[in-house]
């Protein structure tokens, strides 16, 4: 009887947020305000957010291009993900930056 109750209970609770899928249309709006942002950072002329590619449930990368005042090029990877596990809160940030 413990055991169907625990099964119960357990089955009755919502999912986590680790179980949830973060929505596209949620993850290409904060990739282009911290793109913009970016942009802003670095002094660029012109700045685009290319597609991005679901690599799990709960993360999306898009491509970002850049072009600067003085003439370089800009291209990085720019992540949207839930903030943790737990938690709902949409976090955006770059990494494998590359200015030529």
């Amino acid at each position: 009887m413990r055991k169907l109750l625990a099964l119960g209970l357990v089955l009755a609770l919502p999912a986590s947020a680790s179980a949830a899928t973060l929505p596209y249309k949620t993850a290409v709006k904060r990739a282009h305000r911290a793109g913009a942002t970016h942009a802003r950072h670095l002094h660029a002329t012109g700045w685009e957010v290319s597609q991005g590619f679901r690599f799990a449930r709960h993360k999306v990368v898009f491509a970002w291009y850049g072009q600067l005042a003085d003439g370089r090029g800009c291209a990085a990877q720019l992540v949207v993900r839930y903030a943790s596990r737990h938690s709902k809160k949409v976090v955006a940030y770059f990494r494998r930056q590359d200015c030529s």
